[in-house]
């Protein structure tokens, strides 16, 4: 770290040591997340809103009756209200302090979830992040099945790995349907957590069952 260009001109006699402050972007320093929770999670405080015991990235209020929500994801938020203008008037309390990029009509895309909304109900899909595996599963034979994994399936952890079982790209795909599976698709959950035992020391017995 450099310091301040005036701090250079100092003789050896009159040099002290110095603290200073780093101002960085929210991602740069081990702590900054926790400090942006932290400063966060007051200013909700201030505005009424209490956090839930059981996840602490959400925050609820009631006035009259009325319940408004916050889910919190590093500096994304997600605003639940019954009426917009509760929305819009949570939105103001926190421009009041932080600068708010909004999305306009609704949020349609929330950290690789696209959300549609039909009526009074919401359909959460991941279309683009299956879209892309296939796109990199494209030179490999697929196979359409009717369930996520065969009945009885058993694997066994192999001790080592030749050179051409290292070439599979395993562990990436499985990080994928990770992802999915926590997201829209919980019927994979299972298979998923099963072949993710063998992220070690796959084989392509492992790879020939992650396709299928």
């Amino acid at each position: 770290m450099k310091l301040h260009k005036g701090l250079y001109g100092l003789k050896q006699s009159e040099r002290r040591w110095y603290l200073t402050l780093a101002e960085y972007r929210l991602y740069g320093l081990k702590q900054s997340g926790r400090r942006w929770y932290l400063t966060l999670a007051e200013y909700l405080v201030e505005l009424g809103f209490s956090r839930l015991e059981s996840d602490w990235a959400v925050f609820k209020k009631t006035i009259n009756g009325r319940l408004q929500m916050i889910g919190i994801y590093v500096d994304d938020l997600l605003i639940f209200a019954e009426e917009e203008s509760e929305i819009a008037s949570t939105i103001a309390e926190l421009e009041n302090k932080f600068k708010i990029t909004k999305t306009e009509g609704g949020v349609v895309l929330f950290l690789g979830i696209h959300i549609h909304k039909t009526g009074y109900s919401f359909k959460l899909s991941q279309e683009r992040l299956i879209d892309n595996i296939v796109n990199k599963l494209k030179n490999e034979r697929l196979f359409i099945t009717s369930t996520p994994m065969e009945e009885n399936k058993k694997l066994i952890k192999e001790e080592k790995q030749s050179e051409e079982d290292k070439k599979f790209p395993y562990r990436e795909i499985l990080g994928s349907l990770l992802y999915l599976s926590n997201g829209t698709r919980p019927d994979i959950s299972f298979a998923v957590g099963l072949l993710a035992r063998f992220s070690s020391c796959y084989t392509k017995i492992h790879w020939e069952s992650l396709l299928t």
